[in-house]
């Protein structure tokens, strides 16, 4: 990970702002069940946004519409690495939704950032999620989700921005990951 642009942000906006990748894949990210919960919170409140960066489609973009949700809701549109890291750098929280994953580096790079993570208990989220830097729900549990962002909202200051960042630049910095390798795959080692 590029800890020189998934750093810490010093002044973080007011305001309550959530991140959410939007992929490509259609149904992995289930960013359709993400902006329903959204919908549900902006009947209880509107002083949020959330900003989707990467391809979203027509689809989407009527769901928003479609759901009033369209001062809160803003789509980047594919943008690059380093306008990524900006945005995510500004989030109040990272939210995955996801039906299914790997390791997702969209969620490595929030907590480089300090960014705390609302995410799914689906592939290796589990073993990099934690109290301390996040909340975990399980997976099209709607009401588990709109339950996690209400305690986020209320709770975010509990969450040390500074000790996350340095703990997931200590696991996933290019040196941290070069270093683990090197100690498997030693150079000029017979192999």
């Amino acid at each position: 990970m590029d800890t020189g642009l998934f750093c810490p942000e010093e002044d973080i906006p007011t305001g309550i702002r959530f991140v959410h990748y939007v992929s490509s894949f259609k149904g992995q990210k289930n960013t359709e069940g993400l902006l329903e919960v959204f919908s549900r919170l902006l009947k209880k409140r509107d002083d949020w946004e959330c900003i989707l960066y990467g391809p979203a489609d027509t689809r989407l973009l009527k769901n928003v519409q479609d759901s009033g949700l369209q001062k809160n809701i803003r789509f980047t549109g594919e943008i690059s690495y380093s306008e990524v890291a900006g945005c995510v750098r500004k989030a109040t929280a990272f939210v995955s939704f996801s039906n299914y994953e790997n390791q997702p580096c969209s969620i490595l790079e929030a907590l480089c950032c300090g960014a705390p993570v609302i995410a799914t208990r689906v592939g290796g989220i589990p073993e990099i999620i934690h109290s301390q830097n996040g909340i975990l729900v399980n997976p099209g549990d709607e009401d588990g989700l709109f339950n996690a962002i209400e305690t986020m909202v209320n709770n975010v200051q509990r969450f040390d921005r500074k000790a996350i960042a340095a703990d997931a630049a200590a696991e996933y910095s290019y040196e941290s990951v070069g270093k683990q390798l090197y100690s498997l795959y030693p150079v000029g080692s017979a192999g």
